[in-house]
């Protein structure tokens, strides 16, 4: 009969290995968590929408960006990792909505960019994910701000390498991933000045904490239902009526052979701002498919301009100076 010192430490044995390797049914099964844990506090999420503009949609397009990926995640063979990430990349770009979805799905580029071939993750490999997913977040935006959801991003990248290169273990990479997001979340008012005035901290950042918060969760066996006193505490703001210069928000999917990044940024920096974009190479590789957002006064320009350089589908455009004033009503 084995001691029991011997079959416990067998047991840690076992243990060590386990959080040693994220496997693809692991990675799958942490993402969907943080997308259903996200998905109960998304009107918490719109209700503290300031920045670029007070439209009070943030949490919604993170909800519609995260239910793609979800779908695409139903195709995944969880036996392998790289397909979980690529699916949920591919997921993440073509239903990516609003400023913080299409910057999600850069985050989402980014990580399977450096999952690549592989059939599992070490700890180490689970940080350099987060650090290429943050990098490639930034990427998207043409004129990133400090104090949003990229800076979130970044530090929590920044800390989940160094807790890897110190203790190698999955469950360090997503626990410092989920504190120190939501350190940094509570620091952004002190980096953009709307929030602070607001009395909020960013809403895009507030999502993709509570993704966070959702796979750090699933994997300490904590419970994905709601409860109270439990989750990540926000401050709800009380808005004022503003004028929105660029008033409409136009998102579409571009799909072209013969325009690059930079010319399609020179082209639209001129019709409006808050510009974003994120792309992917078509399944066949002849040719790249653009995620475009834009804040601008002439949407009919915009997209006359963008069907000059390829196909245009998935066209959205939204009025944000009545969205704005609707939520008021509320």
């Amino acid at each position: 009969m084995k001691s029991c010192a011997h079959l416990c430490k067998v047991r840690n044995l076992f243990m060590q290995k386990k959080d040693s390797y994220c496997s693809g049914m692991r990675l799958k099964a942490s993402i969907i968590a943080g997308i259903n844990w996200f998905s109960l506090f998304k009107n918490e999420v719109d209700a503290i929408n300031v920045f670029p503009v007070p439209d009070a949609d943030t949490g919604k397009n993170i909800h519609s960006t995260f239910l793609s990926i979800l779908e695409y995640l139903k195709k995944a063979d969880h036996h392998r990792v790289w397909d979980v990430a690529e699916k949920s990349a591919e997921g993440a770009l073509m239903g990516a909505r609003g400023c913080s979805g299409i910057i999600i799905s850069g985050f989402f580029k980014g990580f399977s960019e450096v999952v690549g071939s592989r059939s599992r993750l070490s700890a180490l490999d689970l940080a350099n994910c987060f650090k290429a997913a943050s990098l490639k977040a930034y990427e998207t935006v043409v004129e990133p701000r400090e104090g949003t959801i990229l800076t979130v991003a970044k530090d929590m990248a920044n800390a989940t390498l160094k807790a890897a290169k110190k203790i190698p273990r999955l469950s360090v990479v997503i626990k410092t991933a989920y504190e120190v997001a939501r350190e940094s979340l509570e620091a952004t008012p002190k980096k953009l000045e709307i929030l602070a005035k607001n009395g909020v901290v960013d809403a895009g950042g507030l999502g993709l904490v509570y993704f966070l918060e959702g796979m750090e969760r699933y994997n300490f066996g904590r419970s994905i239902k709601k409860v109270s006193g439990d989750h990540t505490i926000l401050v709800r703001p009380s808005f004022s009526k503003q004028t929105i210069p660029s008033r409409f928000c136009a998102e579409l999917i571009l799909s072209s052979n013969t325009i690059e990044r930079r010319r399609l940024e020179d082209i639209l920096t001129r019709l409006g701002d808050s510009l974003i974009i994120s792309g992917l190479k078509a399944p066949t590789g002849k040719e790249m498919i653009y995620k475009i957002h834009i804040h601008t006064k002439e949407p009919k320009l915009v997209l006359m301009k963008l069907s000059e350089l390829g196909r245009v589908n998935e066209i959205k455009v939204d009025d944000m100076q009545k969205q704005h004033l609707d939520s008021l009503k509320k």
